[in-house]
């Protein structure tokens, strides 16, 4: 007889890999107890890991392109998305480079922003730049995202994020008195908007005209009015209106090369992030499902420690998986073999994308190591009612199934009629 912790064991080292898939999960003796069932496993912590990699490759190249295009302000933003991807695990060099570039190119696009209370004359005004307490009401910013907090004795404090380079502005604050209703966000109005010209200073002639042959038009402005009849006595006149201005053209900035090559990392950068939020769903949805099954079976009691032959007993936890870098295992411990095989076969029916649930008897395999508890978010009585009536309406029987069976038998006495008539005119043609 082969030993739980041998055939897990070659579980985990075979089947990680291939993620093979079987009609069935693997059932243990229902009455044992101290029963565990090893619901899933995923790679998702690796595969997570390479498309932040590749997303905070893809910006920093973005970035690079930008400025060599002359936009330092969305060069800066984009290299603020690489130090978001910190957290995430992103390369730590990689998250340096990006904060060297922006330290560089700071100083030249400050900002100054002038802020502005209503009412206007508010005693003890405290304001703070990213958490920070600042004195006065003008304050100068680096290019960047910034949060600001206005508040007073008396009053709610206002906050507002901001995203400046290198421009002046003023920022209305509508302040309300404590218990009245919080006012809509007062927006940053640009009172003075200062930056390098839009003009494209390179001087490749190929590129130069490209730029023109993908110029827009020029804007053609509204027809001068022609003068009015003279009214009748009768006539109201209304009132003449100016002719709208003509938008501004557009400006292309940097070589046609340029505009080529940002197009691509563009479309690889959203592509990634994509993929990122893709695997970071994922690293949840395992235990998503779990919480349909706790939803569902309402008398499993989930406990810290399990009594061994208690059916009600039930405890998840999530282990790495030794040797396999990045690879999860989600794991039901049970206090007898028929709750964990009944969660099992539950799981693989709801949820097959992680691999096939194996229940054993015994202690768990060496092959699994640092345990945490995981968050399972479990849906509510309404939530669970909602869905199944969604499911009973999808799978409600087709009312024209009868009429489909008539208009079948019409259509196979139909062809009979034909046939003996192809048949009928094969006789005359003889």
């Amino acid at each position: 007889m082969i030993r739980p912790v041998s055939f897990l064991s070659a579980v985990f080292l075979g089947v990680l890999a291939s993620n093979a898939v079987a009609a069935d999960p693997k059932t243990t003796n229902p009455s044992c107890t101290n029963a565990f069932a090893v619901l899933g496993w995923s790679h998702f912590d690796r595969q997570q890991a390479e498309a932040i990699e590749k997303l905070a490759t893809s910006r920093l190249k973005k970035a690079a392109v930008l400025e060599q295009m002359g936009d330092p302000c969305a060069a800066v933003a984009t290299y603020e998305g690489v130090l978001a991807l910190a957290p995430r695990g992103a390369d730590a060099d990689k998250v340096s480079m990006a904060r060297q570039r922006l330290a560089a190119l700071e100083p030249a696009l400050r900002s100054t922003v002038t802020i502005k209370t209503d009412p206007e004359k508010v005693q003890d005004l405290v304001v703070t730049l990213d958490g920070a307490r600042i004195s006065g009401t003008r304050v100068g910013l680096a290019a960047g995202t910034h949060t600001i907090t206005v508040g007073a004795k008396g009053f709610q404090t206002h906050t507002e994020n901001l995203s400046t380079c290198k421009e002046d502005r003023e920022l209305a604050v509508q302040l309300q008195t404590v218990g009245s209703a919080s006012p809509a966000v007062a927006s940053p109005t640009p009172s003075a908007v200062t930056g390098s010209s839009d003009k494209d200073k390179d001087d490749d002639e190929d590129d130069d005209k490209g730029d023109e042959d993908h110029a827009p038009p020029a804007a053609k402005l509204p027809a001068a009015p022609s003068a009015p009849a003279a009214p009748s006595d009768a006539a109201v006149l209304a009132p003449v209106e100016s002719p709208a201005a003509p938008p501004p053209p557009l400006v292309f900035k940097g070589t046609a090369a340029m505009r080529r090559e940002l197009a691509r990392l563009s479309t690889a950068e959203n592509d990634w992030q994509r993929i990122a939020d893709h695997w970071e769903a994922s690293k949840k949805l395992p235990w998503a499902k779990v919480g349909w099954i706790l939803g569902r079976r309402r008398q499993l009691e989930q406990v810290a420690t399990i009594q061994r032959g208690q059916a009600t007993h039930v405890n998840f936890m999530q282990y790495r998986v030794k040797g396999q870098e990045g690879a999860y295992a989600y794991v039901a411990n049970c206090g007898t073999g028929a709750t964990c095989n009944s969660i099992a076969k539950t799981f693989l029916y709801l949820y097959p994308g992680v691999g096939v649930p194996q229940v054993e008897c015994g202690a768990l395999p060496g092959v699994l190591e640092n345990p945490f508890a995981p968050e399972i978010p479990i849906p509510s009585a309404e939530e669970i009612a909602k869905r199944d009536a969604e499911w009973a309406a999808s799978h409600a029987p087709d009312d024209d199934d009868d009429d489909d069976d008539k208009s079948d038998k019409k259509d196979k006495a139909d062809k009979k009629a034909d046939d003996k008539s192809d048949d009928d005119d094969d006789d005359d043609d003889d």
